[in-house]
Parts: C-alpha cells; structure tokens; sequence
C-alpha cells in the first residue's frame, strides 16, 4: 500500500506542478503585455509636456494682457471721477491733466491724487475757491508729504482726514492728530501760516478755531516756500516709478480706448479656456503615464517571481518523475500529506503575489 499511496501523491503533485507552470506562463504573458503598454506611455510623455508647456505659457501672456487691460480700466476710471466734478469734457481733460502733472512732478501715486482734489473740490467750491487754487492747494499737500517724508499710505491716510475736515468745515482732534502723525509737515506749513507754534495751534484746534478757511488760507500762504524746499529734495527711486505708472497707466488707458483692447481680451480668455481645457486632458494621460513608468520596477520584479516558480515547479517535477520510475535520487518526505499541503500552499502565495503586482500596474 505504501506503492499506491506514493503514485498518488505523484498523480496529485504533477498535477498541481502543471497547473501551476501552465499559470505562470499566461501570467507572464500578462505581464509581458502590460510592460509594452508602459513603453508606449513613456513615448507619449514628450508630447504630453509639450501640450502643457503650450496651456502655461497661454495663461501667463493671458495674464500679462489682463494685468495691462485692469491698469488701462483703473486710469480710466481715474479719468471717470474727474469728470464727474468737471463743468465738461474740455474741463474735465484739463483738470486730469493738473492732476497728472502733479503725480509726476511729485512722484506720488495718481490715485491719491485723484482722491485728495475730490475731496477738496466739493467741500472748497462751495465756500467760493477757484478750481485754480483747489488745483494749487493739491499740489501744495502733495509736495509737504514728500518734503516731509510721509509715506504713500502715511500720506493717504493723513488725507483723507484732512478732506474730511474740509468737508465738516471745521479741523478737529481726530483729523488734527492724523495729519500730525502722517504729514508732519503739511502740519508745521499750516502753524507757520497761521503765525502759531504748535502748541498755539492745537490750542486753537482745541477751541474750535480752525475752521476750513483759515486752514485753506495758512496752506495757500505757503506755496512759494513748499516749492523751495520741494526743489532741495533729492528725486528718489520711488517717486521715478510713481511717475513712470503714472504716464504708462494713461498711456494704456489711451491706447485700450481706441483700439478697444478689452474686448479682444475676451476672446484670448475664451481661447485659453479652451487650451487649457486640452492640456488637463494631456496631463491626466501624463499623470497615468508617470505612474506606470513608476510601477516597471514592479514589473521586473514581478518577471521575477515567475521564474522562481517555475524553476520551483520543474524541480518538483524531477523529483515526482524519479518518485514514479523507481526512487532513484529522491528526497524522500516523512509526511507526504503534509509535504503536498506546503507545496500547494507555496504555489497559491507566490500566484498571490503575482496578481497583486499585476493589478497595482
């Protein structure tokens, strides 16, 4: 009986070791395949860059052409707001062009500009000041702040408190200790205006003396000395390229008026859209593209294993083969139950592994 029960156990392991040779090789075919189709997605990858490249330089010239057509829209509408003070177009073109002469003589932002004389001109026109010494009072605060050494923001601030104080009729201590700390000399022009110290002057701020028209005068009255001192000041870096915005933002917004800039603008948006549309669908190929180049250290392994097993297998064979003729030469086991059970365990881990590297390429 011991005959029977050895032939089989040759019967079960041949049959078992052929199975599993027969597996291996549909799964190295499998996995053969798949590397090809890793070559061909590597090829692709060239082309897949190229098309992105393309979509990116696309967006950063969209964005060159949207931050030249926001500059031209924001002069424009700098040109807006004159003219809504202005008595017509002749008057409004006129009175821009003060104030954009006063930004580049004194090298401060345009805006600022723009805001200060708004401000000005609504409250000071009503207590009867020419458009000529409202224009003169701008440039004359202007040219303190930079004499002084204010800040763009130092002097915005300290001016929007000044306009309010015009607008009140009245300068009081909020918009007073705002001047003082930001435009420190727009405050020593108006002391020195008014014959005061100044502690005389914020003596009389606190007696409500400094109405809107005695400020306005005390700044008048200290033109002719602003100049001098403005004239002594080194022309700095910033004021170069406040004056430079200045010019090349009405520029812009000239040249956006008449050849209608901001309308063709549409259309490259419209065709960026579109191309970059394309190139996300580029990149989610080269995204799987990468991933499969990655995983070919896989495949190698994977090959690999194969080999193993079937070099594993064809031992097993050899082994069950000289069982069957006689013995000769065979490892005799002390368990064959047992002996079976490990093979076919051994084989199932090793297919195990196989598909697992498969399904993660």
């Amino acid at each position: 009986m011991p005959g029977k029960h050895m032939t089989e156990y040759a019967n079960l392991s041949i049959r078992v070791n052929s199975q599993g040779v027969k597996q291996a090789e549909r799964e190295l075919k499998s996995l053969e395949s798949q590397s090809e189709r890793t070559e061909r997605s590597a090829t692709s990858l060239g082309d897949a860059v190229g098309a992105a490249g393309g979509a990116i330089a696309a967006y950063f010239t969209a964005q060159a052409a949207i931050a030249v057509v926001n500059t031209a829209d924001a002069f424009n509408l700098l040109q807006a707001r004159v003219k809504r003070l202005a008595d017509s177009s002749e008057d409004a073109a006129a009175k821009y062009g003060e104030l954009t002469r006063i930004s580049i003589d004194a090298g401060t932002d345009l805006k600022t500009v723009v805001q200060l004389w708004e401000n000005l001109d609504q409250t000071l026109s009503e207590l009867g000041k020419s458009d000529d010494e409202i224009i003169q009072l701008t440039e004359t605060l202007q040219k303190l702040g930079v004499v002084g050494g204010s800040s763009t923001e130092e002097m915005s601030n300290a001016m929007q408190q000044f306009g309010q104080a015009m607008a009140g009729g009245i300068l009081r201590a909020e918009e007073f200790n705002s001047i003082i700390e930001n435009t420190p000399e727009v405050a020593r022009a108006m002391a020195r205006g008014m014959g005061m110290s100044m502690g005389e002057m914020r003596q009389a701020m606190l007696d409500g003396q400094l109405t809107a028209d005695k400020v306005f005068d005390s700044l008048i009255s200290q033109v002719g000395a602003t100049n001098e001192d403005f004239a002594k000041m080194p022309r700095t870096v910033k004021q170069a390229f406040n004056s430079l915005i200045t010019s090349s933002g009405n520029a812009l917004a000239e040249i956006n008026n008449l050849t209608g800039a901001t309308n063709g603008l549409v259309s490259i948006i419209d065709l960026l859209s579109e191309s970059i549309t394309r190139a996300a669908n580029e990149l989610d190929y080269l995204t799987a593209g990468f991933n499969e180049v990655a995983n070919i250290d896989n495949l190698v392994s994977a090959r690999k294993a194969v080999d193993e097993v079937r070099v594993e297998l064809v031992e097993l064979e050899e082994q069950l083969s000289s069982l069957k003729s006689g013995g000769e030469g065979l490892v005799i086991f002390s368990d064959t139950d047992q002996t079976i059970k490990e093979i076919e365990e051994k084989i199932n881990q090793l297919r195990e592994r196989e598909t697992a590297l498969v399904k993660r390429i």
